[in-house]
């Protein structure tokens, strides 16, 4: 398969949606609206997807399994101990603005370094937990037996997530799902959204050629169609439940909806971009989806603690509070600093960056 011919406009709708996490934690699209549902919310689903997709292709090739899955979680671990150093710091400071204790910082610290690190990061920590996971059933050449199991770990992952009103109306089952965040915080994991995302992405990839010719784009279109349809249903049924618990991130209509978009965006042509073009916006969707958390803590904790006491800055704190304005900023500040890294291609930030 041709990379020119596939896979261009998967790097353009990483970029996109890299931008739509941006405005999605800068307040700037609201929470219960279409576009947080259908686009914000199919951001991180979509990178797993797109992650299993061509990890599958470098398995379908002549590359060794465990050789494979190695390279992959050493590719992953290096922008993880990077920003995890960077977010404790962060952490810890919030924790001593805010008179926690050293007891109880200590004790959230542990819990999110496990189960839930900030920003990018849990996507980072899913997906090594995932791709773990996976190994038996990639070492076997055995992905299709994995998917009930997965659907499975989603389903029972939403109960901790958009479905925690059917727990709640259980007796026996509320306790043990409220137990389960008090200890993991929330069920954004390797176990019940890596898994399976990541494994739908590999499936694409090894039917690929049965796909393009029994389901093709017309047929794609239509599914993505319904899928929507039954995305927006879903996510006002959950509404009116008015009970999710987590960040509320996740609908069982998803694992139809995120593989459409995904099989759609590897069947059209940017044959009038050029190389360079596709490749930075590859980089920048990486780029971007690192740095847009502890740059927004710079702006906000700046526009709370430091502006303002100095002489002609005060005035400019109000501005941040200002969604758009933050978002902007925010923006510029991470594209500005991808695109100055990326002028030295052997640096080590660089490698961290893209």
């Amino acid at each position: 398969m041709d990379k020119k011919e596939y896979f261009d406009f998967v790097n353009i709708t990483k970029l996109i949606l890299a931008i739509s996490v941006v405005a999605m934690h800068c307040a700037l699209i609201p929470d219960n609206s279409v576009i947080m549902w259908l686009i914000c919310r199919l951001a991180v689903p979509y990178f797993f997807v797109a992650s299993g997709f061509f990890l599958e292709k470098k398995l379908s090739g002549t590359a060794k399994p465990k050789e494979t899955v190695k390279g992959y979680i050493k590719r992953l671990m290096l922008p993880y101990v990077v920003f995890s150093a960077i977010w404790i710091i962060q952490l810890l400071i919030d924790d001593v603005i805010d008179g926690i204790g050293v007891q109880k910082s200590l004790i959230g610290l542990i819990q999110s370094i496990l189960f839930f690190p900030r920003g990018a990061l849990w996507y980072v920590w899913a997906s090594i937990i995932g791709v773990l996971l996976l190994y038996p059933f990639i070492k076997k050449r055995k992905l299709l037996p994995a998917l009930p199991l997965g659907v499975l770990f989603f389903m029972v992952g939403l109960l901790a997530n958009n479905y925690y009103f059917i727990a709640d109306g259980i007796t026996w089952l509320k306790p043990v799902v409220d137990g389960y965040l008090d200890i993991c915080l929330v069920s954004n994991n390797g176990l019940f959204v890596g898994f399976v995302f990541l494994l739908l992405g590999m499936l694409i990839q090894e039917y690929y050629e049965t796909l393009q010719k029994k389901i093709g784009v017309k047929i794609g279109s239509i599914i993505l169609v319904l899928s929507c349809v039954m995305l927006i249903f879903e996510a006002l049924f959950v509404q009116k439940k008015d009970n999710s618990v987590g960040d509320g991130a996740f609908y069982l209509s998803q694992l139809i909806y995120v593989p459409a978009v995904f099989f759609l965006s590897t069947r059209i042509k940017c044959p009038h971009l050029c190389n360079k073009i596709i490749t930075t916006a590859k980089w920048l969707s990486t780029g971007i989806y690192f740095l847009h958390v502890p740059i927004l803590w710079i702006i906000h904790r700046s526009a709370t603690y430091l502006f303002p006491h100095i002489p002609g800055f005060s005035r400019l704190s109000p501005l941040f509070d200002h969604a758009g304005i933050c978002f902007l900023y925010c923006l510029v500040l991470c594209v500005a600093i991808c695109l100055l890294v990326y002028r030295f291609p052997k640096s080590f930030i660089c490698k961290i960056l893209k």
